[in-house]
């Protein structure tokens, strides 16, 4: 049997009374592709029998093999439920313009899906009398369904060629003026949202005009709305003329921010302005109420390096709301050219924020724009900080920034002729200028040591060492002292910015520091008691260096004794494993100090030590002398058994043995006699 007898044979199948058999035939005829009149008209028959899973695969063999005789019986289908809908619908689609015609007959007594079906299947057509139609029955419809029907228009117009597109274009234009779409708001809403879906630049430039018609104010708001919307959606389309530009920008002041100005930003940000447009944006600065274009245009301007626009822009760093002054700081970081404009308000400006602003502006900007203006920067400083002006911190990173060196100059010159001057302030300014290059690392050595002579200069001279501690003159005179003490002790001692009373307070303070210090101060001392022989100061100099002089024997003789006392203790422990009492030493052998002369009143805060020095001297004489009356016994009690020489020597009594050794040795007087 031939191919043709076997085709037949599985036609004749599509009849049979075997719901499987006829499934099997559907499959192989649809894979098979035989599009015979008599097969369609059979899977046509299907469409009408109770099996879902029939009329499914009818509809799907219909899709693939047409089904332009069988169309009546397949547009009914388009109004059942679920998957047998979505496949009716795939079929008409399939047969297009034929089926236009009986859609737009079922179309009035479908219910709320099957109208959204009907409107779904016109609109894939992209036919103009589908479009025609669906135009028509917006005005009719709820506000659910003309929805759906506006976005099935507008997804047909978006299929449509470009060439096929102007016929279209007259319909929706004639929809406009109709009385239908005056009297109806939602469908003049829904004209208005498919002239912005053509892409011919006929039908662009005639929607333009169209819309540009419906934005007066006379219009409602959603009318104006939904007009600049489809107008911003066709810039991209086609060219823009400087007349549609200049209407923007009218809109753009529009006191209606949430209907037309919003709508007509969106369609500025569609648009390429050359640059002398660009540049005009500046006067929406001043015009539009709305912060948002205010953003916009400084974003714009931020690509115009223009001294004029800096000078329009600068204003807006001190608004008061924040996305526009970080959009003018934006704006304003990338244009070198408003370094004039921004150092001429920060030299003027009070308000600290907005000068923050302005130098974080001007630290970005490139060197060889800031360099310009070091000289300037240095004067305003300098006069910002002679009146205690917070701004001149601004000023002193500006010059930091660009070079030190030439503040560094001004300020050592200014030192050197306060120093000259004879203005009873001048250590306090000097010590202020010195301050500047101490805090920033700007100071050399020089400067360090009029830096400390100034605080010394303005010290109190309180030598308490709690307030010693805390002087910053003396803790800058340390550094020099490690750094070169020849030169420094020669320095002080020629210097006539010190008096007698400043020397003596730095000699105070580091002969008291002790160590390696010592002798500087004792240079200074020394100096002092030899310039001025017949001063009181000199007679406290004098005394705190015999007093420095009492501390460093005494405590090297501590040292020494106890050095022996520890090797006398090792040896008799060798010898005998277990050391004995001694006796005390003769007190004879030990020198009490020399009785110091009655000095000079000393100042008030050297009168304390030398009062409890001058105090303690006496006791020291009174402890020695019965000490000494007891050595002979001590000695001649240690001779018969020659024990105490092997014994460890003891370290000299302190203060109070020597008291008790006294009331001993009065003791055993009393009991000889």
């Amino acid at each position: 049997m031939g191919i043709d007898g076997t085709a037949k044979n599985i036609i004749r199948l599509l009849d049979s009374n075997n719901l499987e058999l006829r499934l099997a035939a559907i499959r192989v005829i649809t894979e098979l592709k035989i599009t015979n009149p008599s097969v369609i008209h059979s899977l046509g028959r299907a469409l009408r029998e109770d099996s879902p899973a029939l009329k499914i695969l009818a509809l799907k063999g219909l899709v693939r093999l047409g089904a332009r005789g069988v169309v009546d019986m397949v547009i009914p289908l388009i109004l059942e439920p679920g998957e047998l809908r979505e496949h009716a619908l795939a079929v008409i689609v399939a047969v297009g313009a034929e089926a236009v015609e009986p859609l737009q007959k079922l179309y009035p007594s479908a219910d709320f899906h099957g109208k959204r079906a009907i409107a779904t299947a016109l609109s894939q057509m992209s036919h103009p009398r589908a479009l025609q139609f669906l135009l028509g029955c917006l005005s009719q419809e709820t506000f659910e369904l003309q929805k759906h029907l506006s976005q099935c228009l507008c997804d047909a117009i978006d299929k449509l060629a470009v060439g096929a597109q102007p016929p279209v274009f007259k319909l929706v234009k004639k929809f406009l003026v109709s009385s239908k779409a005056k009297n109806d708001l939602q469908s003049q809403v829904v004209g208005l949202i498919l002239l912005g879906h053509f892409r011919n630049p006929t039908s662009v430039a005639a929607a333009r005009k169209q819309l540009l018609g419906f934005t007066p104010k006379n219009q409602p708001p959603e009318v104006r709305r939904y007009a600049l919307i489809s107008l911003a959606r066709s810039i991209s389309e086609a060219p823009v003329s400087n007349d549609l530009i200049n209407y923007l920008e009218k809109l753009l002041c529009d006191d209606d921010w949430h209907n037309v100005a919003q709508n007509a930003l969106s369609a500025f940000h569609r648009l390429s302005l050359p640059r002398s447009r660009t540049l005009k944006l500046v006067g929406l600065l001043k015009h539009s109420p709305h912060f948002s274009v205010h953003i916009y245009v400084l974003e714009r301007l931020s690509r115009e390096d223009n001294p004029e626009v800096a000078r329009t822009i600068i204003p807006f760093l001190g608004d008061p709301r924040y996305r526009v002054r970080e959009a003018a700081e934006q704006a304003l970081h990338s244009m070198p050219s408003a370094m004039e404009s921004l150092f001429a308000e920060l030299a003027e400006s009070s308000d600290m924020d907005l000068c923050h602003r302005l130098h974080n502006i001007i630290r970005d900007f490139p060197l060889e724009v800031k360099s310009k203006y070091l000289n300037k920067a240095i004067s305003k400083f300098i006069g910002l900080y002679d009146r205690n002006d917070r701004r001149a911190q601004f000023f002193l990173e500006i010059v930091r920034g660009i070079d030190p060196e030439p503040l560094r100059r001004k300020i050592y010159e200014s030192v050197e002729s306060l120093r000259r001057g004879k203005s009873k302030d001048r250590w306090l300014k000097i010590s202020r200028y010195l301050q500047i290059l101490w805090d920033h690392h700007l100071i050399t050595p020089e400067g360090r040591y009029l830096f400390s002579i100034s605080l010394i200069r303005l010290n109190s001279k309180d030598l308490s060492p709690h307030a010693r501690r805390a002087n910053l003159g003396l803790q800058v005179l340390r550094s020099l002292i490690y750094d070169d003490t020849p030169k420094l002790v020669r320095n002080l001692t020629t210097s006539r910015d010190l008096t007698p009373d400043d020397l003596y307070y730095i000699g105070f303070h580091f002969i008291e520091e002790g160590g390696e210090l010592r002798p500087f101060a004792t240079h200074l001392l020394e100096h002092l008691v030899k310039t001025h022989p017949k001063t009181k100061i000199a007679g406290m100099a004098d005394q705190k260096l015999r007093l420095a002089e009492e501390a460093a024997s005494s405590s090297a003789g501590a040292v020494a004794a106890g050095s022996t006392a520890g090797a006398g203790n090792d040896s008799s422990l060798k010898k005998r494993g277990r050391p004995k009492k001694a006796p005390a030493p003769a007190a004879a052998a030990e020198k009490p100090p020399p009785p110091a002369a009655t000095p000079p009143a000393p100042a008030a805060g050297a009168a304390a030590p030398a009062k409890k020095i001058a105090a303690a001297k006496p006791a020291a004489k009174t402890a020695a002398k019965p000490a000494a009356k007891t050595a002979p016994k001590a000695s001649s009690k240690a001779a018969p058994g020659k024990k105490a020489a092997s014994s460890p020597p003891r370290r000299p009594p302190a203060p109070k043995a020597k008291a008790n050794a006294k009331a001993k040795a009065k003791v055993k007087v009393k009991k000889k006699r």
